[in-house]
């Protein structure tokens, strides 16, 4: 097959730059990871997005490279699968991280972006790892399933953490004995 020079470009870019920056940071997120389950300590946040940012960097990086024939694609699918099994971990731990804010403080618009989209990363985590192919569509469908569940459904984002945080807000007031029947005193 032939490459335009753009395709080059891009190949040279995932292989001989963005392979060794993932590597590098999958070993700083896990060492991060063994840090919190050695220690109990969870941090006061920043972890869902650490994991976010690297995970979208992944994705694009698989989306770029989708249908590319190259002498590397051997090197190129065993990459990507093992990304998308150690990414599940990594997802868990987000869940983890984003329950104990959702626990402590209620349920934002931005704590309910992050939810989702680890929900969807780990969809298609589990779908490469399972079918290993046709991925671009269901990467595309679901992310619209997402958006639409975020912003049309009844379970948007908006209502449902108004419901939240109207909930916290009330128990918060009655736990210091000013909401009495259903009034503020």
């Amino acid at each position: 097959p032939t490459y335009t020079k753009l395709s080059k470009v891009l190949l040279g870019f995932l292989m001989y730059i963005w392979v060794p920056l993932v590597s590098v940071f999958f070993v700083i997120l896990y060492s991060y990871f063994a840090k919190i389950v050695i220690t109990t300590n969870w941090p006061n946040g920043g972890v869902s997005n650490w994991i976010l940012g690297f995970s979208l960097f992944g994705v694009l990086a698989y989306i770029f490279s989708y249908g590319k024939l190259t002498k590397y694609n051997e090197f190129k699918q065993k990459f990507f699968n093992l990304f998308y099994i150690l990414e599940i971990p990594l997802v868990i731990m987000l869940f983890v991280a984003i329950g104990l804010r959702i626990k402590e403080y209620g349920l934002t618009e931005n704590r309910y972006a992050v939810l989702v989209s680890g929900i969807w990363l780990l969809l298609i985590s589990l779908f490469h790892i399972i079918k290993k192919q046709k991925m671009l569509p269901f990467m595309a469908y679901s992310m619209l399933g997402i958006i639409f569940i975020s912003f049309v459904s009844p379970l948007n984002m908006y209502s449902t953490s108004l419901y939240s945080q109207k909930s916290k807000l009330i128990e918060v007031l009655q736990t210091n004995g000013l909401f009495v029947d259903g009034k503020v005193e």
